[in-house]
């Protein structure tokens, strides 16, 4: 019997609440609903299972599933808030102030300030730690490009280039490689849409050449940061790359022995020697929930990618802010080698916004039809 303080009927008790309070609002009330829900909520109730048939850590899966829970809320509002008022504008302006705000926070008294030994340290700001730092400051980059090429006006250029040279400053002061790879991948893409073919290949020409010519002097700069010296494998600031394949290989040993229903969320640490998380989201995935959940998790981003797609080749007026979607989508597979994403509130906001934008368009061209 399910008593009140057992976790399995704390989980399942939100679970059935969710579902209850859902469908009261979907049919009761004028609101939408994705398909996107639809398998994160499915995504979560198979996770609660897992643990009921699996000799594991329940509370550290209930934690995770619970942290889930409110997200799916969270998501649910957004959207309905966003697809009836939606403004790529007004979400590019509040993503670009938070990361502002994430970075500079501790110089305006939001936290304390670190100690002088701290400040040779990786910056964190006031998030939880320097990767979350860096993913919300390139969420503040692609904002930023969006809004340097919405609105136009004098010094336009000089303000842009500025502006961006300081997200890869301070992206490098967090330390955080992936981010960092990331963040020059959706550069990269900018350009390449930006540019005429003929242009960007001789702009790269030129970057790649400034590059080799300055090599030497470069790479002695560029070795003395923070990144430059996570890059190179400097083990006192934070686990070498060697460690971190060290960890996938372990989380994929976990998944070879259990490979269609995992061990359950939050239960890696304790069927490794290392006693750590997988630091990646398809390790994760694979290891905590088997195949089954990593089929229910990836076609949530080939949905919303094909239908990014759909609207950058097919609607011209969205297409600019179709563009600025994929960026994100680079974001996170590249992000997602080194985190993971099913309990990170910020990545489930960004993407019930995208999906928000995508709903809209279809509804705009229904009514249109």
């Amino acid at each position: 019997m399910l008593v009140k303080d057992n976790p399995t009927a704390a989980i399942f008790n939100k679970l059935a609440g969710v579902m209850i309070f859902v469908w009261w609002l979907v049919y009761s009330r004028k609101t939408y609903w994705s398909v996107v829900f639809t398998l994160y909520l499915l995504f979560i109730f198979y996770a609660s299972i897992i643990p009921l048939f699996k000799d594991v850590n329940m509370e550290a899966s209930f934690l995770i599933l619970k942290t889930m829970i409110q997200i799916l809320f969270l998501m649910f509002f957004l959207y309905n808030i966003y697809i009836t008022d939606f403004s790529y504008t007004r979400m590019s302006l509040v993503l670009l102030v938070a990361s502002l705000i994430s970075y500079f926070g501790t110089y305006l008294g939001l936290v304390d300030m670190p100690v002088e030994s701290e400040f040779n340290e990786r910056i964190k700001g006031i998030t939880s730690n320097s990767n979350t730092l860096a993913l919300m400051l390139t969420y503040g980059l692609i904002s930023f490009i969006y809004l340097m090429n919405r609105f136009k006006f004098k010094y336009h250029n000089v303000i842009m280039y500025t502006g961006i040279l300081f997200f890869i400053y301070s992206t490098n002061t967090t330390g955080s490689r992936k981010t960092f790879l990331a963040l020059i991948a959706i550069l990269i893409f900018h350009f390449y849409n930006k540019l005429k073919t003929k242009r960007f290949i001789i702009v790269s020409i030129a970057i790649v050449g400034m590059f080799f010519v300055f090599s030497i002097q470069l790479d002695e700069i560029f070795q003395e940061t923070l990144l430059g010296k996570r890059f190179f494998g400097d083990d006192n600031l934070e686990l070498s790359t060697q460690h971190r394949g060290y960890l996938y290989q372990q989380a994929f040993t976990v998944f070879l022995n259990n490979p269609i229903v995992g061990i359950g969320l939050g239960n890696l640490r304790f069927f490794t020697a290392t006693n750590q998380v997988a630091h990646s989201y398809y390790m994760e995935l694979l290891s905590t929930t088997g195949l089954i959940g990593l089929a229910i998790i990836v076609p949530i981003y080939k949905i919303i990618f094909s239908k990014i797609m759909d609207v950058y080749r097919n609607i011209k007026a969205f297409k600019n802010e179709a563009r600025y979607g994929l960026m994100f989508l680079i974001l996170f597979f590249i992000i997602s080698f080194g985190f993971h994403m099913f309990n990170s509130i910020h990545h489930w906001i960004v993407i019930a916004i995208l999906i928000s934008f995508i709903d809209k368009i279809k509804i705009i061209s229904d009514h249109e039809e």
